[in-house]
């Protein structure tokens, strides 16, 4: 029986690709995490947090845009609502929140 690196140690090492500078490498992490879907929708909040640069945000908004959860849309309405938020990461919020708009969260949304 083979040995799999846990999910966790994938989905950060996704992150920090998502979060760097290498386009290619942005892009496929960007696939990859759509792919895994919920199960890292936690690690992407807490990315998010973490981000300090606004092309990493809105690239983290883009993912989570791509895997419907309660807890992204949150994220989305706190973005709209932050007087600091960056332009591009509002843009990203809106965006993520229209994902919602044919979803059983569309009233909340």
């Amino acid at each position: 029986m083979a040995i799999r690196r846990s999910a966790a140690a994938e989905i950060e090492h996704l992150l920090s690709d998502l979060c760097g500078g290498d386009a290619i490498a942005r892009e496929t992490a960007g696939a990859r995490l759509t792919v895994i879907g919920v199960r890292a929708v936690p690690h992407l909040i807490v990315a998010f947090d973490r981000a300090v640069a606004s092309g990493a945000r809105v690239d983290i908004l883009k993912v989570l845009e791509a895997t419907p959860d309660r807890r992204s849309a949150e994220l989305g309405a706190e973005q709209l609502e932050s007087d600091r938020a960056d332009p591009a990461v509002r843009a990203a919020a809106v965006e993520l929140l229209g994902a919602y708009l044919e979803s059983p969260e569309s009233t909340r949304v």
